[in-house]
């Protein structure tokens, strides 16, 4: 008799406890990541965390060594964690700087095209600041990680000229005359 109720007992904490309302797994996968310096934990993979602060998928340099809090596209953080569309993303901006693949300067580059919703080839002769300061991305991949997933609006005019007014804006746009 004693070892069915504890039995019993077991497993009703067990049920309780699968019928959560999940609000802890969403705390723990969008938490601030540790990335200290250890020894051991010297990779570099890119990846994304939730920075609630500032309410938005922030990308990030791994170590490689604790995983929670962290995503490899910057659409799965948002989907877990915060929100599908954030404004004000570089994704909708126009690349900078394109120009002819023969030109002395030209360097290969990809920028996420909105209409078509998939990241392209073009070339670019501009000069960028830091990474991620503008639509243009230094591989394929990395491009994807970041744009891919998103629903864009069709403001992407009205962003880029509200990021102008902030002095957000670093560069000239291709499309953009004198």
């Amino acid at each position: 008799m004693r070892c069915r109720l504890i039995s019993l007992l077991g497993i009703s904490i067990i049920i309780g406890a699968s019928t959560g309302t999940g609000k802890k797994s969403k705390e723990n996968k969008c938490i601030m990541p540790i990335n200290d310096y250890e020894g051991r934990c010297m990779a570099r993979v890119p990846r994304y965390f939730y920075n609630a602060t500032a309410q938005v998928c922030q990308y990030i340099l791994w170590n490689g060594c604790l995983s929670r809090g962290l995503f490899e596209t910057r659409f799965d953080c948002a989907k877990n964690c915060g929100n599908p569309y954030e404004e004000g993303d570089i994704c909708l901006l126009y690349p900078p700087g394109g120009c002819e693949e023969n030109d002395r300067y030209s360097r290969l580059r990809y920028f996420y095209n909105k209409s078509s919703m998939i990241c392209q080839k073009y070339y670019m002769c501009s000069t960028l600041g830091r990474e991620l300061t503008a639509n243009s991305f230094s591989s394929l991949v990395f491009c994807t990680m970041h744009c891919s997933g998103f629903i864009y609006p069709d403001n992407a005019t009205e962003v880029e000229a509200k990021l102008k007014r902030l002095g957000r804006l670093p560069y000239k746009s291709i499309f953009e005359t004198s």
